[in-house]
């Protein structure tokens, strides 16, 4: 024992660090700022996304009627009518009408597009049948029609296109 010490001398050195608490100190540990994010977020991600994807449709919704009236501008519909005949195929036996009369014709489109003929029928002049017709384009259409006429006298007949439209 040393003079003036009440405890006896140790044989162990004092430890050179004190032990670390069991309990977590009381005032907050200062942490280092996270690293700054680079890029772009996911909500800004998405927003260009939804962005990208609503132009896409009004693109595909606004344009083909546009590129459609320009084709059809630029190559209208060119409808011609070929192989007409006319017959008269019923009636008016013993002078009793009505007289049937079987008309035929081709509708052909030469154009770049396809059209709507109108194909008026005529007797004596007057417009006694008319039909719309279809015609795609590079394509021909044959058609037959029969009309009465509530007389039996000899009449003139003609077949002609009124009008084409796309």
């Amino acid at each position: 024992m040393q003079p003036g010490s009440t405890q006896p001398p140790s044989s162990q050195p004092p430890p050179s660090q004190p032990y670390p608490p069991p309990y977590p100190p009381p005032y907050p540990q200062a942490y280092a700022a996270p690293p700054p994010v680079r890029g772009w977020s996911t909500g800004k991600i998405l927003a260009v996304v939804i962005a990208v994807v609503v132009v896409l449709v009004i693109v595909a919704i606004v344009v083909p009627p546009i590129l459609n009236a320009a084709n059809k501008a630029a190559n209208p519909p060119n409808i011609q009518l070929t192989d007409t005949s006319a017959a008269w195929t019923a009636g008016c036996f013993f002078l009793d009408p009505p007289h049937q009369v079987t008309y035929s014709f081709t509708l052909v489109n030469t154009g770049g597009s396809a059209g709507f003929a109108t194909v008026g029928f005529y007797i004596d002049g007057t417009v006694v049948d008319t039909s719309r017709y279809y015609v795609s384009a590079g394509q021909s259409l044959p058609e037959t029609r029969v009309v009465s006429i509530n007389d039996c006298s000899d009449h003139t007949w003609g077949i002609e296109i009124q009008s084409v439209t796309t």
